[in-house]
Protein backbone atom coordinates (compact mmCIF):
# COMPACT_ATOMS: atom_id res chain seq x y z
CA UNK A 1 0.00 0.00 0.00
CA UNK A 2 1.36 3.38 -0.64
CA UNK A 3 2.07 5.87 2.01
CA UNK A 4 0.83 8.79 0.18
CA UNK A 5 -2.76 7.49 -0.40
CA UNK A 6 -3.59 7.72 3.19
CA UNK A 7 -3.62 10.88 5.81
CA UNK A 8 -4.33 10.91 9.59
CA UNK A 9 -7.70 9.00 10.40
CA UNK A 10 -7.47 6.40 7.81
CA UNK A 11 -8.39 3.06 9.07
CA UNK A 12 -7.97 0.10 6.56
CA UNK A 13 -9.25 -3.28 6.96
CA UNK A 14 -7.78 -6.12 5.35
CA UNK A 15 -7.16 -10.17 5.02
CA UNK A 16 -5.45 -12.50 3.75
CA UNK A 17 -6.87 -15.29 1.27
CA UNK A 18 -5.31 -17.98 -0.90
CA UNK A 19 -6.55 -21.11 -3.01
CA UNK A 20 -4.91 -24.41 -3.54
CA UNK A 21 -4.42 -26.33 -6.11
CA UNK A 22 -8.29 -27.84 -6.11
CA UNK A 23 -9.63 -24.19 -5.96
CA UNK A 24 -10.40 -24.12 -2.73
CA UNK A 25 -9.57 -20.80 -0.96
CA UNK A 26 -9.24 -20.58 2.31
CA UNK A 27 -8.67 -17.16 4.55
CA UNK A 28 -7.44 -15.85 7.73
CA UNK A 29 -8.64 -14.77 9.92
CA UNK A 30 -11.37 -17.24 8.76
CA UNK A 31 -14.50 -15.31 9.12
CA UNK A 32 -12.83 -12.46 7.68
CA UNK A 33 -16.03 -12.59 4.58
CA UNK A 34 -19.03 -12.86 6.91
CA UNK A 35 -20.54 -9.35 7.28
CA UNK A 36 -19.46 -8.80 11.20
CA UNK A 37 -16.59 -11.19 10.65
CA UNK A 38 -13.16 -10.31 12.29
CA UNK A 39 -10.51 -8.67 9.93
CA UNK A 40 -7.14 -7.20 10.40
CA UNK A 41 -6.28 -3.42 10.32
CA UNK A 42 -4.13 -0.16 10.71
CA UNK A 43 -5.04 3.62 11.63
CA UNK A 44 -2.87 6.24 10.55
CA UNK A 45 -2.17 8.38 14.03
CA UNK A 46 -2.79 10.46 15.21
CA UNK A 47 -5.90 11.36 14.03
CA UNK A 48 -6.36 14.77 15.69
CA UNK A 49 -10.29 13.93 15.19
CA UNK A 50 -10.48 15.23 18.33
CA UNK A 51 -7.35 17.44 20.07
CA UNK A 52 -6.29 16.78 22.29
CA UNK A 53 -6.04 12.99 22.44
CA UNK A 54 -5.18 10.03 24.35
CA UNK A 55 -3.24 6.97 22.99
CA UNK A 56 -3.92 3.59 24.15
CA UNK A 57 -1.38 1.25 23.57
CA UNK A 58 -2.40 -2.46 23.94
CA UNK A 59 0.65 -4.04 24.32
CA UNK A 60 -1.00 -7.25 24.62
CA UNK A 61 -2.99 -7.61 21.14
CA UNK A 62 -4.11 -10.80 20.15
CA UNK A 63 -3.64 -12.32 23.46
CA UNK A 64 -6.75 -14.16 24.80
CA UNK A 65 -9.29 -12.84 21.92
CA UNK A 66 -8.70 -12.10 18.13
CA UNK A 67 -8.91 -7.98 19.40
CA UNK A 68 -6.80 -9.36 23.06
CA UNK A 69 -8.64 -9.47 26.55
CA UNK A 70 -6.74 -6.23 27.46
CA UNK A 71 -8.54 -4.19 24.89
CA UNK A 72 -11.86 -6.15 25.37
CA UNK A 73 -11.67 -4.59 29.33
CA UNK A 74 -10.38 -1.32 28.32
CA UNK A 75 -13.02 -0.34 25.41
CA UNK A 76 -15.76 -1.71 27.57
CA UNK A 77 -14.90 0.68 30.69
CA UNK A 78 -13.68 3.25 28.38
CA UNK A 79 -17.32 3.52 26.53
CA UNK A 80 -19.03 3.04 29.43
CA UNK A 81 -17.77 5.53 32.17
CA UNK A 82 -16.34 9.12 31.74
CA UNK A 83 -14.26 9.15 28.49
CA UNK A 84 -18.18 7.85 27.27
CA UNK A 85 -17.83 11.39 25.61
CA UNK A 86 -14.50 11.70 24.75
CA UNK A 87 -13.93 8.46 22.99
CA UNK A 88 -13.12 10.43 19.75
CA UNK A 89 -10.10 11.53 21.62
CA UNK A 90 -8.70 8.21 22.23
CA UNK A 91 -6.83 6.58 19.54
CA UNK A 92 -5.37 2.88 19.95
CA UNK A 93 -2.12 1.54 18.69
CA UNK A 94 -2.09 -2.26 18.87
CA UNK A 95 1.48 -3.92 19.14
CA UNK A 96 1.46 -7.09 17.15
CA UNK A 97 3.53 -10.34 18.48
CA UNK A 98 3.78 -8.31 21.98
CA UNK A 99 6.12 -10.96 22.99
CA UNK A 100 8.35 -11.71 20.11
CA UNK A 101 10.91 -8.54 20.69
CA UNK A 102 10.57 -7.47 16.95
CA UNK A 103 10.08 -3.80 17.27
CA UNK A 104 6.66 -3.61 17.14
CA UNK A 105 6.65 -0.91 19.72
CA UNK A 106 5.85 2.78 19.51
CA UNK A 107 9.09 3.40 19.63
CA UNK A 108 9.65 1.53 16.61
CA UNK A 109 7.87 3.76 14.30
CA UNK A 110 8.01 7.34 15.69
CA UNK A 111 10.04 9.94 18.43
CA UNK A 112 9.56 12.78 20.27
CA UNK A 113 13.24 14.53 20.00
CA UNK A 114 11.16 17.94 20.04
CA UNK A 115 8.47 19.89 22.11
CA UNK A 116 7.46 20.32 17.97
CA UNK A 117 7.35 16.83 17.51
CA UNK A 118 3.79 15.73 16.18
CA UNK A 119 3.62 12.93 18.83
CA UNK A 120 4.45 15.79 21.39
CA UNK A 121 1.99 18.02 19.95
CA UNK A 122 -1.13 15.20 19.75
CA UNK A 123 -1.07 13.50 22.90
CA UNK A 124 -2.08 15.03 26.59
CA UNK A 125 -2.29 11.50 27.40
CA UNK A 126 -0.70 7.94 27.39
CA UNK A 127 -2.20 4.62 28.44
CA UNK A 128 0.37 1.73 28.56
CA UNK A 129 -1.13 -1.47 29.05
CA UNK A 130 1.14 -4.63 29.23
CA UNK A 131 -1.21 -7.24 30.52
CA UNK A 132 1.11 -10.68 32.24
CA UNK A 133 3.90 -10.01 29.93
CA UNK A 134 6.82 -10.43 32.05
CA UNK A 135 9.20 -9.34 29.03
CA UNK A 136 9.18 -7.30 26.33
CA UNK A 137 6.79 -4.99 27.59
CA UNK A 138 7.72 -1.32 27.64
CA UNK A 139 11.17 -2.14 25.35
CA UNK A 140 14.40 0.31 25.52
CA UNK A 141 16.33 -0.39 22.70
CA UNK A 142 18.19 -3.15 23.87
CA UNK A 143 18.76 -6.80 23.87
CA UNK A 144 16.89 -6.67 27.03
CA UNK A 145 13.84 -6.41 25.33
CA UNK A 146 14.18 -5.15 21.59
CA UNK A 147 14.98 -2.31 19.28
CA UNK A 148 11.81 0.03 19.78
CA UNK A 149 12.63 2.34 22.40
CA UNK A 150 9.31 2.96 23.88
CA UNK A 151 11.32 4.00 27.12
CA UNK A 152 12.94 6.94 25.65
CA UNK A 153 9.74 7.95 23.69
CA UNK A 154 7.45 7.98 26.76
CA UNK A 155 10.47 10.13 28.20
CA UNK A 156 11.08 12.39 25.82
CA UNK A 157 7.47 13.04 25.39
CA UNK A 158 6.55 13.66 29.19
CA UNK A 159 9.86 16.08 30.06
CA UNK A 160 9.63 17.71 26.51
CA UNK A 161 5.35 18.33 25.87
CA UNK A 162 4.73 22.04 25.93
CA UNK A 163 1.21 21.27 27.59
CA UNK A 164 -0.23 18.85 30.41
CA UNK A 165 0.75 15.26 29.61
CA UNK A 166 -0.27 12.13 31.65
CA UNK A 167 1.23 8.47 31.65
CA UNK A 168 -0.67 5.47 33.26
CA UNK A 169 1.33 2.41 33.21
CA UNK A 170 -0.38 -1.18 34.15
CA UNK A 171 0.99 -4.64 33.92
CA UNK A 172 1.76 -7.89 36.07
CA UNK A 173 5.59 -7.50 35.33
CA UNK A 174 5.97 -4.14 33.35
CA UNK A 175 8.14 -2.85 36.75
CA UNK A 176 10.50 -6.39 37.13
CA UNK A 177 10.76 -6.13 33.10
CA UNK A 178 12.57 -2.44 33.09
CA UNK A 179 14.00 -3.22 36.69
CA UNK A 180 15.85 -5.78 34.77
CA UNK A 181 17.59 -3.41 31.99
CA UNK A 182 20.36 -0.88 32.92
CA UNK A 183 19.38 1.38 29.83
CA UNK A 184 19.34 5.59 31.25
CA UNK A 185 15.94 5.31 29.74
CA UNK A 186 14.10 2.73 31.82
CA UNK A 187 15.32 4.37 34.52
CA UNK A 188 14.28 7.77 34.29
CA UNK A 189 11.34 6.66 33.50
CA UNK A 190 10.52 4.08 36.00
CA UNK A 191 12.31 5.74 38.42
CA UNK A 192 13.39 9.17 38.15
CA UNK A 193 9.59 10.71 36.75
CA UNK A 194 7.54 7.84 37.38
CA UNK A 195 8.85 6.89 41.22
CA UNK A 196 8.49 3.62 40.88
CA UNK A 197 10.69 0.96 42.62
CA UNK A 198 10.37 -3.04 42.45
CA UNK A 199 9.63 -5.03 45.56
CA UNK A 200 8.99 -8.31 44.55
CA UNK A 201 8.08 -9.34 40.59
CA UNK A 202 5.00 -11.89 42.65
CA UNK A 203 2.93 -10.39 45.44
CA UNK A 204 2.06 -14.29 45.79
CA UNK A 205 4.89 -15.53 46.70
CA UNK A 206 5.63 -12.31 48.59
CA UNK A 207 2.80 -13.67 50.84
CA UNK A 208 3.83 -17.07 51.25
CA UNK A 209 3.36 -18.88 47.91
CA UNK A 210 2.24 -22.49 47.22
CA UNK A 211 3.28 -23.89 50.87
CA UNK A 212 2.90 -20.36 53.04
CA UNK A 213 -1.03 -19.83 51.40
CA UNK A 214 0.13 -17.02 49.16
CA UNK A 215 -2.91 -14.80 48.09
CA UNK A 216 -3.81 -15.06 44.51
CA UNK A 217 -6.49 -12.67 44.58
CA UNK A 218 -5.55 -9.88 46.58
CA UNK A 219 -7.94 -7.07 47.32
CA UNK A 220 -6.67 -3.86 46.67
CA UNK A 221 -7.88 -0.26 48.04
CA UNK A 222 -6.78 3.22 47.93
CA UNK A 223 -4.57 4.99 49.97
CA UNK A 224 -6.42 7.96 51.90
CA UNK A 225 -5.33 11.38 50.67
CA UNK A 226 -4.44 9.79 47.53
CA UNK A 227 -6.57 10.35 43.75
CA UNK A 228 -7.87 6.21 44.63
CA UNK A 229 -9.67 7.62 47.98
CA UNK A 230 -12.57 5.20 48.41
CA UNK A 231 -12.04 2.89 45.52
CA UNK A 232 -11.76 -1.27 46.23
CA UNK A 233 -11.51 -3.95 43.76
CA UNK A 234 -9.89 -7.31 43.90
CA UNK A 235 -6.83 -7.85 41.51
CA UNK A 236 -7.72 -11.70 40.04
CA UNK A 237 -4.88 -13.90 39.57
CA UNK A 238 -6.37 -17.15 40.20
CA UNK A 239 -6.80 -19.46 37.31
CA UNK A 240 -5.72 -21.04 35.23
CA UNK A 241 -2.07 -19.80 36.48
CA UNK A 242 -1.48 -17.43 39.13
CA UNK A 243 -0.55 -14.46 37.82
CA UNK A 244 2.60 -12.55 39.28
CA UNK A 245 1.59 -9.19 40.44
CA UNK A 246 4.43 -6.59 40.48
CA UNK A 247 4.74 -5.20 44.37
CA UNK A 248 6.00 -1.54 44.30
CA UNK A 249 7.00 1.01 46.43
CA UNK A 250 8.00 4.80 45.88
CA UNK A 251 10.81 6.60 45.29
CA UNK A 252 11.75 10.00 43.86
CA UNK A 253 8.54 11.88 43.45
CA UNK A 254 6.42 8.84 43.57
CA UNK A 255 3.31 8.74 46.36
CA UNK A 256 1.39 5.38 46.92
CA UNK A 257 -1.80 5.34 45.92
CA UNK A 258 -3.03 1.69 45.88
CA UNK A 259 -2.08 -0.95 48.44
CA UNK A 260 -2.78 -4.50 48.61
CA UNK A 261 -4.40 -5.76 51.72
CA UNK A 262 -4.43 -9.25 53.64
CA UNK A 263 -0.49 -9.16 53.97
CA UNK A 264 1.86 -7.54 57.00
CA UNK A 265 5.59 -8.20 56.35
CA UNK A 266 6.36 -5.53 53.86
CA UNK A 267 5.34 -2.70 51.84
CA UNK A 268 2.86 -4.48 49.48
CA UNK A 269 1.67 -1.39 46.94
CA UNK A 270 -0.18 -1.94 44.08
CA UNK A 271 -0.22 1.67 42.88
CA UNK A 272 2.46 4.69 42.89
CA UNK A 273 1.50 8.10 41.47
CA UNK A 274 3.37 11.58 40.71
CA UNK A 275 2.30 15.14 40.24
CA UNK A 276 5.00 17.40 39.44
CA UNK A 277 6.09 19.65 36.41
CA UNK A 278 8.39 18.78 33.38
CA UNK A 279 11.28 20.70 31.75
CA UNK A 280 8.67 23.15 30.64
CA UNK A 281 6.76 23.87 33.49
CA UNK A 282 3.63 21.82 32.13
CA UNK A 283 1.97 19.35 35.08
CA UNK A 284 3.43 16.03 34.70
CA UNK A 285 1.57 13.68 36.46
CA UNK A 286 1.98 9.61 36.46
CA UNK A 287 -0.02 6.33 37.96
CA UNK A 288 1.78 2.96 37.19
CA UNK A 289 0.00 -0.22 38.52
CA UNK A 290 1.58 -3.90 39.22
CA UNK A 291 -1.17 -4.94 37.83
CA UNK A 292 -2.90 -4.92 34.26
CA UNK A 293 -6.93 -3.91 34.06
CA UNK A 294 -7.39 -6.91 32.88
CA UNK A 295 -6.94 -8.45 36.53
CA UNK A 296 -9.26 -6.06 38.01
CA UNK A 297 -12.85 -7.68 39.57
CA UNK A 298 -15.63 -6.00 41.02
CA UNK A 299 -15.52 -6.02 45.02
CA UNK A 300 -19.01 -5.47 45.32
CA UNK A 301 -22.59 -5.92 43.46
CA UNK A 302 -23.39 -2.26 42.21
CA UNK A 303 -23.60 -0.93 38.55
CA UNK A 304 -20.33 0.83 38.25
CA UNK A 305 -17.81 -1.98 37.71
CA UNK A 306 -14.32 -1.42 39.40
CA UNK A 307 -12.69 -1.14 35.78
CA UNK A 308 -15.29 1.65 35.08
CA UNK A 309 -14.34 2.98 38.48
CA UNK A 310 -10.70 3.05 37.64
CA UNK A 311 -10.75 4.24 34.80
CA UNK A 312 -12.71 7.40 35.72
CA UNK A 313 -10.34 7.78 38.65
CA UNK A 314 -7.28 7.75 36.36
CA UNK A 315 -9.40 10.22 33.73
CA UNK A 316 -9.92 12.48 36.78
CA UNK A 317 -6.57 12.92 37.82
CA UNK A 318 -4.55 12.29 35.05
CA UNK A 319 -6.97 13.75 32.02
CA UNK A 320 -8.34 16.58 34.03
CA UNK A 321 -6.70 19.01 31.40
CA UNK A 322 -8.81 17.78 28.71
CA UNK A 323 -12.31 17.81 30.37
CA UNK A 324 -15.32 17.25 29.11
CA UNK A 325 -16.58 19.23 25.73
CA UNK A 326 -18.08 22.37 27.32
CA UNK A 327 -20.96 24.17 25.39
CA UNK A 328 -19.79 25.93 22.84
CA UNK A 329 -20.82 29.82 22.21
CA UNK A 330 -23.66 30.34 19.71
CA UNK A 331 -21.96 30.40 16.37
CA UNK A 332 -22.04 33.85 14.15
CA UNK A 333 -23.27 31.83 10.99
CA UNK A 334 -24.96 28.93 9.78
CA UNK A 335 -22.08 26.74 7.56
CA UNK A 336 -20.82 23.31 6.67
CA UNK A 337 -17.23 22.32 7.28
CA UNK A 338 -15.14 20.25 4.45
CA UNK A 339 -15.49 16.76 6.06
CA UNK A 340 -12.42 14.96 7.57
CA UNK A 341 -10.94 12.63 6.41
CA UNK A 342 -11.22 12.84 2.78
CA UNK A 343 -10.20 10.94 1.15
CA UNK A 344 -11.27 8.60 4.17
CA UNK A 345 -12.14 5.17 5.27
CA UNK A 346 -14.29 3.58 6.97
CA UNK A 347 -15.78 6.99 7.91
CA UNK A 348 -15.81 10.57 7.82
CA UNK A 349 -17.02 13.29 10.45
CA UNK A 350 -18.48 16.86 8.82
CA UNK A 351 -18.92 19.70 11.28
CA UNK A 352 -21.65 22.20 10.72
CA UNK A 353 -23.53 25.07 12.59
CA UNK A 354 -26.70 27.04 13.16
CA UNK A 355 -26.61 30.44 13.93
CA UNK A 356 -30.47 30.34 14.75
CA UNK A 357 -32.83 27.31 15.53
CA UNK A 358 -34.61 26.05 12.65
CA UNK A 359 -34.87 23.13 10.25
CA UNK A 360 -31.32 21.30 9.11
CA UNK A 361 -30.97 18.82 5.91
CA UNK A 362 -28.19 17.14 5.82
CA UNK A 363 -27.75 14.15 2.98
CA UNK A 364 -25.35 12.25 0.86
CA UNK A 365 -25.71 11.53 -2.69
CA UNK A 366 -23.53 9.56 -5.86
CA UNK A 367 -22.12 10.92 -8.60
CA UNK A 368 -25.28 9.94 -10.96
CA UNK A 369 -27.67 12.74 -7.86
CA UNK A 370 -29.44 9.55 -6.26
CA UNK A 371 -30.28 9.81 -2.95
CA UNK A 372 -27.62 7.58 -0.65
CA UNK A 373 -27.69 8.30 3.13
CA UNK A 374 -29.61 10.94 4.84
CA UNK A 375 -27.84 12.04 7.88
CA UNK A 376 -29.69 14.52 9.80
CA UNK A 377 -33.19 16.09 8.85
CA UNK A 378 -34.73 17.78 11.33
CA UNK A 379 -35.47 21.34 13.45
CA UNK A 380 -32.31 21.51 15.61
CA UNK A 381 -31.24 24.20 18.62
CA UNK A 382 -28.62 27.19 17.42
CA UNK A 383 -25.26 25.82 18.15
CA UNK A 384 -22.27 23.56 16.88
CA UNK A 385 -22.68 19.92 15.78
CA UNK A 386 -20.94 17.23 14.17
CA UNK A 387 -22.54 14.18 11.97
CA UNK A 388 -20.70 10.96 11.15
CA UNK A 389 -21.20 9.00 7.78
CA UNK A 390 -19.49 5.39 7.77
CA UNK A 391 -20.07 4.86 3.79
CA UNK A 392 -23.11 3.19 4.00
CA UNK A 393 -26.87 3.95 2.81
CA UNK A 394 -30.01 4.41 4.77
CA UNK A 395 -30.23 0.48 4.46
CA UNK A 396 -27.28 0.20 6.45
CA UNK A 397 -25.06 -1.40 3.04
CA UNK A 398 -21.62 -0.56 2.59
CA UNK A 399 -21.16 2.15 -0.79
CA UNK A 400 -18.27 1.63 -2.88
CA UNK A 401 -15.51 3.54 -3.12
CA UNK A 402 -16.26 6.44 -5.50
CA UNK A 403 -17.05 10.04 -5.18
CA UNK A 404 -19.89 11.32 -3.41
CA UNK A 405 -21.64 14.71 -2.46
CA UNK A 406 -22.83 16.35 0.60
CA UNK A 407 -25.34 18.73 0.60
CA UNK A 408 -26.78 21.17 3.45
CA UNK A 409 -29.61 23.06 3.17
CA UNK A 410 -31.05 25.33 6.19
CA UNK A 411 -32.59 28.44 6.71
CA UNK A 412 -30.69 30.81 3.82
CA UNK A 413 -27.88 28.54 3.99
CA UNK A 414 -27.14 25.66 1.31
CA UNK A 415 -23.48 24.23 0.37
CA UNK A 416 -22.63 21.30 -1.49
CA UNK A 417 -19.18 18.93 -0.70
CA UNK A 418 -17.02 16.25 -2.25
CA UNK A 419 -16.02 13.62 -0.73
CA UNK A 420 -13.55 10.60 -1.95
CA UNK A 421 -14.60 6.95 -0.31
CA UNK A 422 -11.70 4.80 -0.89
CA UNK A 423 -12.17 0.96 -0.07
Amino acid sequence: LNDSLFTRGYMIEYYFKAYDFDGIATTWPHSAEAIDGDRYEFTCLPTLIQVPCILYVDDYHNRGTFEGIVQTYMDQAITAGTLMELTPHVDRYDVNGPTSGVSNGIGAYVSADGASSIFCQAYNMVIFDSGDLDGVTISEGTEHSDKSNDAKLLVDWLKLSEHYVGLWVLGDGVASDLSGSFTAGAFELMSAICGVELVSESFFEMSGGVEGGGIANPFVTGMTGSPFEGLSYYAYGGCPSINDFDVLDSTGPGQHGLIYTGYIGGPPWAGIYTDQLNDGGHRLATVWNGHSIMAVRDAELEPRSARRKLVDIIYGFLGQFLGPPTPAETPAVTSLSDNFPNPFNPVTRLKFSLAKKGHISLRVYDVSGRLVRVLVDEVREAGAYEAVWDGSNDGGRSTASGIYFCKMEATDYERTLKMVQLR
